[in-house]
């Protein structure tokens, strides 16, 4: 499992790389635009997908086996999910972004206004959709640190706990274990007491023990 956890790692590392990325884009709506959301779109993919493998080799492991692993595997769903979100957001954010095209047939327009006014448009949807993108993937960036961290206390613990042994049934068990068991002595258990004195005084009573009448 420690292979998987630092995969984990590497994982978030490269969402908080793409983080960083994103909140770096200042895109102004055209081509350039569309080049770079298009890169971002399809990195995000690429980490969906990475997020997917993680989640399927951990519900293919012993680890299904170790308390708290069903919220592990939720919570690592989670992050594919966050993920999957911004991809959604930076493509919404490239369908906000104003390409350069002929229009349908019809009465002639004042081409550079319309273009002017389609470009003021977008540049607040585009930018709220980047914003959108950028918290989900911050929101899978410390899903992918929390859980490498998760796992890796779980697993100790797991490694830590006692064995419990199943309790003896109270009508199998013979007097003296029973006795045994609740820290009493059995009647006939013979004190050491009794030896040291009938050894340290040979002239003594011969009557045995009282633990023997």
């Amino acid at each position: 499992m420690t292979a998987e956890v630092d995969r984990l790692r590497h994982l978030g590392s490269d969402f908080e790389a793409l983080l960083g990325e994103i909140r770096s884009l200042t895109l102004a709506p055209g081509t350039d635009a569309r080049q770079q959301l298009t890169r971002k779109v399809v990195a995000t993919h690429e980490l969906v997908q990475r997020a997917m493998e993680r989640l399927a080799a951990l519900d293919g492991s012993q680890f299904t086996a170790v308390p708290g692993s069903r919220p592990t595997m939720e919570a690592l769903a989670s992050v594919v999910e966050a993920a999957s979100v911004a991809a959604s957001d930076l493509a919404r954010a490239l369908l906000a972004n104003p390409l350069e095209g002929a229009p349908f047939p019809g009465p002639p327009a004042d081409e550079a206004a319309v273009r002017r006014a389609r470009h003021a448009q977008a540049a607040p949807a585009m930018a709220e959709h980047l914003a959108d993108a950028a918290h989900q993937i911050d929101l899978a960036h410390t899903g992918c640190s929390y859980l490498a961290n998760g796992i890796t206390r779980d697993l100790k613990h797991h490694r830590t706990q006692p064995v419990r042994l199943p309790l003896l049934r109270a009508a199998g068990r013979s007097p003296a274990v029973k006795d045994a068991a609740h820290g009493a002595p059995h009647p006939m258990t013979l004190p050491v007491s009794s030896f040291a004195s009938e050894s340290a005084a040979p002239d003594a009573s011969p009557n045995p023990p009282s633990g023997w009448r």
